[in-house]
């Protein structure tokens, strides 16, 4: 299957959905717009002041608008892989997929026993692209017990989302390069445990691609030319041949979801104290991002974790550490020894230019019970993720977002949860 009948595929699987759940009208309360209003009407009819933010991915949005919106009611906002709203998620699709082979590799790199055992793994990964662009390879599996296996045709632009989603996991960089390794040697078989991830990404129930078409298409389609796209793929001719289709089968071209003011995707401007965590090797929500972003924000700070990728504050032990001590102190906080900040343009504070490293502390515990005065008020809580992960103790609220609690030893006084929209409106099935 040539990826220009994949993408047709899913444009037609999209409109079939589009229509059946009644189209634009009844879509287009799914969009950001609705859900930053959702949440800062919850925070304002709640009654309390001084809200700390914690967002990650796509949350990291929608709390960036709520800072435009509602910048009076928030004490300090963590943001962990930062999407700012200038970001154009659909021109950036050719850097990302780009940026996710590099990353595989460069991950691979970085560790002396991945790099002594695959030392030829970008070749082996534009073999198997080939491979697989010439004839798919068929794995088959049984992805639960008590169900039919499954069977899924790897092509090529399979493959490539495939190692999009395992540079997207932390710390999967060797596992990936085993499995291609062993598949351009004709181990097809290899390629079962990739396959499994890849497949129960897309049966994941709490992601709806209704909502997903929904928000993006309102989001960052409005506005963009072809030409734009195809100076997109120019920039990054390795993947561009997999992508340069999705143009006239893009599901945007009918997926309406209504109008979201010119100013939504305009940058954000503050003085509320923030903490920008980015991941090396984050594909999805690239670190250059939070470096462009913190440049307008006079009271951010910003800290990349070394051989780190997506969501760091749910696989290190420091980003999460240091997202506890900045809402706990925000005013004063410096970054801990396990992780250093990034100076960029903060020469101001007589930071040296660091970066966070793979420190003893890397697998500590996610909350650890904080030692500060049990009288002081750190003000009320609230966290905002993609909805790719099931929360630690909370609540799944809307198919970007995610509501998460704190330890009652993290020493945050308050808890918000947030109930913005209900789950996958499409079915179990992703379109």
């Amino acid at each position: 299957m040539s990826p220009e009948s994949e993408y047709q595929n899913q444009s037609d699987s999209a409109l079939a959905c589009y229509q059946r759940l009644g189209g634009a009208q009844s879509l287009e309360a799914f969009n950001s717009g609705h859900q930053v209003a959702d949440v800062t009407g919850l925070m304002a009819a709640s009654g309390k002041q001084n809200w700390n933010i914690w967002a990650v991915s796509y949350g990291t949005r929608t709390a960036m608008h709520v800072l435009r919106q509602a910048p009076a009611t928030l004490r300090s906002v963590v943001l962990d892989s930062a999407f700012p709203p200038e970001v154009n998620g659909f021109l950036a699709k050719p850097e990302q997929l780009a940026r996710a082979l590099e990353s595989i590799v460069a991950a691979c790199e970085q560790g002396k026993a991945c790099r002594a055992r695959y030392p030829q793994l970008a070749s082996q990964i534009n073999n198997l692209l080939a491979q697989t662009g010439q004839a798919p390879i068929k794995i088959e599996f049984l992805q639960s017990v008590g169900m039919a296996p499954v069977s899924l045709a790897v092509t090529d632009l399979r493959l490539l989302w495939m190692l999009f989603f395992d540079s997207y996991l932390n710390h999967f960089e060797t596992d990936t390069a085993n499995a291609v390794a062993r598949a351009s040697r004709g181990q097809k078989s290899a390629l079962e445990p990739m396959a499994q991830r890849y497949v129960h990404t897309l049966l994941d129930t709490s992601f709806s691609s209704a909502v997903y078409f929904a928000v993006t298409c309102a989001e960052d389609w409005p506005g963009v030319t072809q030409a734009a796209y195809h100076q997109a793929l120019a920039r990054h001719p390795r993947v561009a041949a997999y992508l340069r289709p999705e143009w006239q089968y893009a599901v945007c071209r009918f997926w309406d979801s209504g109008t979201l003011p010119a100013q939504f995707n305009a940058p954000v401007v503050s003085s509320v104290p923030m903490l920008f965590l980015s991941g090396e090797f984050d594909p999805a929500t690239l670190p250059e991002w939070a470096q462009v972003a913190v440049q307008r924000l006079p009271e951010a700070h910003l800290v990349e974790f070394q051989g780190a990728s997506h969501a760091v504050t749910f696989s290190n032990g420091c980003a999460m550490r240091s997202a506890e001590e900045f809402m706990h102190a925000p005013d004063a906080w410096r970054a801990p020894p396990c992780a250093q900040e990034i100076n960029l343009n903060f020469a101001q504070r007589g930071m040296k230019p660091r970066r966070a490293t793979k420190g003893e502390n890397h697998d500590s515990p996610l909350w650890e019970p904080h030692r500060a005065d049990p009288a002081a008020s750190h003000g009320e809580f609230l966290g905002l993720k993609l909805g790719r992960r099931r929360c630690f103790t909370g609540l799944q609220v809307y198919p970007f977002a995610t509501v998460y609690c704190v330890s009652p030893g993290s020493g945050l006084s308050g808890l918000s949860t947030v109930l913005l929209a209900s789950g996958n409106i499409c079915g179990k099935s992703r379109v």
